[in-house]
């Protein structure tokens, strides 16, 4: 039985991720530096929620913290 390369598997879970999830990461993509409350809004959730999303998307290696909460950027994984 084949083995899943790292990027298929990847590829995988992105398709899993909620609607909310990947517009979040495409939110982040066209602008690093978005705050939560510019998510919240553009999303049209509540910061909680975007908050909740992030912490996901971080346990799944998606997107990280570079820098401090005030004036750090998100990165993407690729």
């Amino acid at each position: 039985m084949p083995q899943k390369t790292q990027e298929s598997t990847q590829e995988s879970t992105q398709e899993n991720l909620t609607i909310n999830a990947k517009k979040i990461i495409h939110e982040m993509n066209n602008n690093p530096k978005v705050t939560i409350a510019k998510l919240a809004k553009i999303c049209g959730l509540s910061t909680s929620a975007v908050q909740k999303n992030i912490s996901q998307l971080r346990k799944q290696n998606f997107v990280k913290r570079i820098g401090p909460d005030k004036g750090g950027q998100w990165e993407v994984s690729d």
